[in-house]
């Protein structure tokens, strides 16, 4: 396989991790837990993303006992060993955090949300060996913040930040305006929002502009906010459902393989994890589909695929009940779940993240444990000893395949890798939903199989928006199109 150089080495070593074939049934799916920290007081959130560039991906956690955010240095090694380096030593109630590049230079700083210092905030990555982390104050007075994310809300190029205040039961957008430090301007889109608890950003009508989706613990709702553009832009709320009992989480992603964005969510009183699937229409109809209604005080739902089939799984925690638990995605219309326990007896068992954490190609897991002061990951064998699929060569019959691209849905790395039969002139092009070009990956002679990274970038260098894209492949005289889904 020929690895074609795009961008800087981090991200050509994190897309080289992810470019291996690792196809399993989910009945060879199983787990390996690892301790990360057994001190870090009643976690509130986790997030996995590569900190210090070094192509491994970290580990990041907000401690609500503690106030503390900190981030896990993965040493690599067999098991993983990780080094604690405190971000934030004093932010009250840390109880979310996320990762992406804010400034846009190239690192991974931290946004977090401190429930008790009612405010959210971000962290500028210095970059040095020792990472130094500097704090910038996005919105204080933001009551009982809860929840956290980097998203380019306005399309123009950098990340803006989302947020949920449970206290004010608002949902507001700030706009990045830039400068240094960077200078934030508030955009509320909801103020009836009744506990907020958790807000993200898609694409849900496919008119190119980023919506919103909440949930709100203490109205049963889950709400979808559509962007109607303008500047300031004009949010139309639709309540997708207002009995969906405590909804405590909402995250977006495409759960039937349809091409179009779904909203999928967690109920902490009904013990639920449910998706709404996006039917279309103007305006959009939703149907509810659920995934369990047996998990005692649901608190996360996370779409993944786990078993690296190319379909979205959901792993789910129960604080409650403990549990640690993820569903596989069967198919069908609608899809058919079956659940497979991780761990029945993790106390507290509240924030949770899925991604590759060891670089086998895999989906492993990182849970935190509210009451058991714990943060946990679990190693995902999927790639052991599975026999590479019938599907894995090219037939002969096809001048040229794309594979399907890993991670999928990806944040905001990706590897694609594609194969030509014989020495022709190849060109990989990515597409948006609406058929216009953003980026030609490689164009020149080829034969045999390759890979490259895709950053989520168009060809100006310009972060694109979250949603659904398509990686065309010509040459040969044949040509290949696969879907992929960038989530922010």
């Amino acid at each position: 396989m020929i690895w074609l150089r795009i961008g800087f080495c981090a991200l050509l070593a994190a897309a080289v991790a992810w470019a291996v074939p690792a196809h399993a049934p989910a009945s060879e799916v199983s787990f390996i837990c690892f301790s990360v920290d057994s001190a870090f007081g009643g976690p509130g959130g986790v997030y996995i993303k590569d900190i210090d560039g070094d192509g491994r991906n970290d580990i990041i956690g907000a401690s609500t006992e503690d106030a503390d955010i900190a981030w896990w240095k993965n040493d690599g090694g067999d098991p993983i060993g990780w080094t604690r380096q405190t971000v934030a030593p004093s932010f009250g109630g840390a109880i979310f955090v996320y990762a992406d590049d804010i400034d846009g230079d190239l690192d991974m700083d931290i946004v977090g949300a401190g429930s008790f210092r009612n405010q959210i905030a971000w962290w500028s990555n210095g970059g040095q060996d020792s990472i130094v982390w500097t704090k910038q104050i996005i919105q204080n007075g933001f009551n009982d913040a809860h929840e956290v994310c980097a998203v380019d809300i306005d399309r123009d190029g950098d990340k803006d930040v989302l947020g949920a205040s449970a206290g004010l039961g608002e949902i507001t957008w700030w706009r990045n305006d830039g400068g240094d430090p960077i200078a934030w301007t508030a955009q509320k889109i909801d103020s009836g929002c009744a506990g907020a608890r958790s807000a993200r950003a898609g694409d849900l009508d496919g008119d190119g502009d980023m919506d919103v989706v909440s949930a709100g613990l203490m109205n049963n709702e889950v709400s979808w906010y559509r962007n109607d553009g303008g500047d300031p832009i004009v949010w139309t709320e639709i309540v997708i459902t207002g009995s969906f009992g405590a909804s405590h989480m909402v995250r977006i992603a495409d759960m039937d393989g349809d091409d179009d964005l779904d909203i999928l969510g967690t109920a902490y009183a009904a013990d639920e994890i449910a998706y709404w699937e996006n039917q279309g229409g103007d305006p959009v109809v939703w149907v509810k589909r659920t995934v369990t209604s047996a998990l005692d005080g649901a608190v996360t739902g996370c779409p993944a695929d786990i078993d690296n089939d190319g379909d979205t799984d959901v792993l789910g925690t129960g604080q409650i009940s403990n549990d640690v638990i993820w569903w596989e995605n069967l198919g069908g219309a609608p899809a058919a779940w079956r659940r497979h326990d991780i761990d029945l007896d993790f106390a507290g068992a509240w924030p949770a993240h899925a991604d590759d954490v060891d670089g086998d190609g895999c989906t492993d897991i990182v849970v935190g444990g509210f009451t058991a002061d714990t943060i946990k990951w679990w190693r995902n064998n999927c790639a052991a000893g599975v026999a590479k699929r019938a599907d894995d060569d090219l037939p002969e019959n096809r001048a040229a395949r794309l594979y399907q691209n890993r991670p999928n849905p990806f944040a905001p790395l990706t590897a694609i890798e594609f194969e030509v039969r014989r020495g022709s002139y190849a060109r990989l092009t990515v597409y948006d939903a609406l058929g216009r070009r953003v980026r030609t990956l490689f164009e020149g002679p080829a034969e045999g199989r390759h890979g490259v990274a895709w950053d989520g970038r168009d060809e100006a260098g310009r972060a694109v928006g979250a949603g659904v894209y398509f990686a065309k492949l010509t040459a040969g005289g044949g040509e290949d199109t696969m879907r992929m889904i960038l989530l922010k």
